[in-house]
């Protein structure tokens, strides 16, 4: 785990400390550290460079390398998640991030070790609603295959579900594999002793024997990536506004394989907040899983043609899902933000010429720009034409209830008889 500090107070005496952040946030820091008596030898910041606090401010590619072995660094800024992740890569291992008192990071709070970690986790409850359970009793064992053979990786760090929230990702490989099995035991040990813990009262945490010894993983989500050329109407992620993975990702995915924990029937999904293709590390990871025997679903726009995709598709290892939400280039446009209509379709029909007609999946999502007949009927056509059978139509993600449900069943029932085979999201079911 990371070592946090609170304030300069909880540093004890040693290297001088360089602060990493040349703001208010690392401003307070340096009054702290003359408080406390401790050496400080200036700032480093991602930008800029210069003088802060009357201190020298070196930026952090120029900072002179004998002047980071000899301090020690503490992250002082609202961006530890990107900074720690990049002093993490570059091997830099001395260093502190100073967070506030109940401040998250990665998606939970900071914490300095493990068992802070399961008990602030216990504070971050799954939430499921109405599904929601009583803490199982002590002394029951309960299992959830999630927990058991499952990785997601987002752009803030890993996790068991989709449900919980993002665990700590600022940490060197080494750490991070084995500190996901120790994760798992600790969740699992706090279930058994009857115990709060972010997952004890979901409902895909059942009372059974079949809990695996081990973790190993069988399906990999991956979703770490935010980089997008669309600008979709009904998108609300985070995309073009967060940090690359800048080969962490692959790094991970190596030291799970090279621990093997990878499985060997392993599966995998790529979605997130942005276009895999686009990924740098696309074919990388992709060639590192599917030299590992896995299958996989590719959430792509289809807009950047990938030779990799096409062979997978080729070859029944990979399947795709491309929200197209249009049947002409106007209406496209207008729902993606982009004029990539053609380039879109002739891609499609790259992939789809050799590849089985159930491995390319289309997608609707109905909005306000393109809930309309003639715009549906001109989208079944070009499923037709295409030689693509596999629609899923949904609304908008953001709305509670689909509020086009005659236009749905419409739309179901003209793709059906078209010879479609469509599926419907809960949302407009």
């Amino acid at each position: 785990m990371p070592r946090i500090i609170r304030s300069a107070a909880e540093l004890e005496p040693g290297k001088p400390v360089l602060i990493y952040g040349a703001g208010e946030r690392g401003a307070e820091l340096e009054r702290g550290l003359r408080a406390a008596g401790l050496p400080c030898r200036g700032f480093l910041d991602s930008f800029k460079d210069g003088e802060h606090c009357g201190l020298p401010v070196h930026r952090y590619g120029d900072a002179p390398a004998e002047l980071l072995r000899a301090c020690r660094i503490v992250i002082a800024s609202f961006k530890h998640e990107a900074i720690a992740r990049r002093l993490s890569m570059d091997a830099v291992t001395d260093f502190f991030v100073l967070a506030d008192q109940g401040e998250d990071i990665y998606g939970v709070p900071l914490a300095r070790d493990l068992e802070e970690a399961l008990d602030l986790l216990a504070h971050r409850p799954i939430s499921l609603g109405k599904q929601e359970r009583s803490i199982p009793q002590p002394g029951v064992r309960h299992a959830c295959g999630d927990l058991d053979r499952a990785l997601w990786v987002g752009v803030d760090g890993l996790k068991f579900c989709c449900f919980m929230p993002d665990l700590l990702f600022c940490q060197p490989v080494a750490q991070l594999v084995p500190n996901m099995e120790a994760l798992r035991q600790g969740i699992y040990g706090r279930i058994d002793q009857g115990r709060e813990t972010c997952c004890s009262r979901c409902m895909f945490m059942a009372e059974s024997d079949g809990r695996a010894e081990s973790y190993t993983i069988q399906q990999i989500n991956l979703g770490h990536n935010s980089r997008c050329n669309f600008n979709c109407s009904y998108c609300t992620t985070r995309k073009n506004t967060l940090p690359g993975s800048d080969g962490l990702v692959l790094r991970l995915m190596d030291g799970f394989a090279e621990a093997g924990l990878l499985h060997e029937d392993l599966s995998f999904a790529w979605a997130g907040e942005g276009e895999p293709v686009l990924d740098p590390d696309f074919e990388r990871i992709m060639g590192l899983l599917l030299g590992k025997g896995a299958k996989g679903l590719i959430f792509t726009n289809s807009s950047v043609h990938s030779a990799l995709l096409e062979e997978g598709l080729r070859g029944g290892r990979l399947r795709t899902v491309t929200s197209l939400d249009a049947g002409t280039p106007k209406t496209f446009e207008r729902m993606h933000g982009v004029d990539a209509f053609d380039r879109v379709v002739a891609n499609l029909k790259r992939y789809r010429a050799d590849a089985d007609p159930d491995a390319i999946s289309l997608k609707y999502i109905l909005t306000p720009d393109n809930a309309s007949e003639g715009e549906m009927r001109s989208f079944i056509e070009l499923c037709g034409s295409l030689g693509i059978r596999k629609v899923m139509i949904s609304s908008d993600y953001s709305l509670a209830a689909n509020p086009y449900p005659e236009l749905t069943a419409q739309f179901r029932q003209e793709a059906g008889e078209a010879g479609l085979e469509v599926s419907l999201t809960p949302w407009s079911a």
